[in-house]
C-alpha cells in the first residue's frame, strides 16, 4: 500500500478475531444463563439481567461489522490510489455533514452520506468513499484550492462532541470529520497529537496544490 495510514487507525486495528470471539462467548453463555433461569423459574429480573448481556453482545457484534466492512473499504480505495503523498481513514458522519458537502457532490445522485466512509487526501482533492469493500463510490470531492484551513477540535456527532478535524472552505464553510480511530468497533478517537499531525499535512496538501497553480 503506497499510501500513508495514520497511526491508530481502524485500517490498522488487530486483535478483531479475538473480540469477536469473546463477544460471542458472553452472547452464548447469557444465552444459556437465560434459558437456565426461564426454566427454573425464577424472577423476571433475574432473567433479564442474565439476558441483557446477550442483548448488547448482538449490538456490538452488529456494531462491528459495520466497522469491520469500512475499515476493509478503506483498505480498497487506499490500494486504488496511486498517489504516494497520499493519506487514507475512516471517518464517522457528523452532524449537518450532508447539507455541508452538497455543493462538492459527485457521483450518483441517489448516494447517501453513510454513517461512515472512507477518506482520501491525496495531491489534488480530499475524497470521500462509500460503498462496498468490493465497489467503493465516491460521494464528494473537495478540491484544495476551495480549502483555507484544516483546524483540530470539537466536532458534532449527533447529540455528543468528539475530537476531530473542521475543513474550512471557501463553497461551503466548515466541513466536519471525525477520524476513525481504534477499538472493537473504532470506539476510541485518533489522539489529540495523530490529528494535529494529520491536519498539518492536509494544509501542506492545500499549500502545494495551491503553488502549482
Amino acid at each position: 500500500m503506497a499510501t500513508r495510514v495514520p497511526a491508530g487507525s481502524r485500517l490498522r486495528v488487530s486483535g478483531l478475531a479475538a473480540s469477536f470471539a469473546f463477544i460471542v462467548f458472553v452472547g452464548v453463555a447469557s444465552v444459556c444463563l437465560t434459558t437456565s433461569a426461564t426454566a427454573a423459574g425464577l424472577d423476571k429480573a433475574v432473567i433479564f439481567a442474565a439476558g441483557a448481556p446477550a442483548a448488547l453482545a448482538i449490538l456490538f457484534l452488529l456494531l462491528g461489522l459495520l466497522r469491520l466492512l469500512g475499515s476493509g473499504r478503506d483498505g480498497a480505495v487506499a490500494r486504488q490510489i496511486t498517489d504516494s503523498r497520499a493519506v487514507v481513514f475512516g471517518s464517522g458522519r457528523t452532524a449537518g455533514l450532508k447539507n455541508a458537502v452538497g455543493p462538492y457532490r459527485v457521483g450518483p445522485p441517489e448516494t447517501a452520506v453513510p454513517y461512515d466512509f472512507t477518506v482520501v487526501c491525496s495531491s489534488d482533492a480530499v475524497n470521500l468513499w462509500t460503498g462496498s469493500i468490493a465497489l467503493p463510490v465516491k460521494f464528494a470531492e473537495i478540491p484544495w484550492r476551495d480549502v483555507v484551513q484544516t483546524t483540530v477540535g470539537t466536532v458534532a456527532i449527533d447529540e455528543r462532541r468528539s475530537r476531530g478535524i473542521a475543513i474550512q472552505t471557501t463553497a461551503a464553510g466548515r466541513i466536519e470529520l471525525q477520524p476513525l480511530g481504534h477499538g472493537f468497533v473504532a470506539a476510541f478517537p485518533l489522539s489529540k497529537t495523530t490529528l494535529g499531525e494529520l491536519a498539518a499535512e492536509m494544509n501542506a496538501h492545500a499549500r502545494a496544490c495551491k503553488e502549482r497553480q
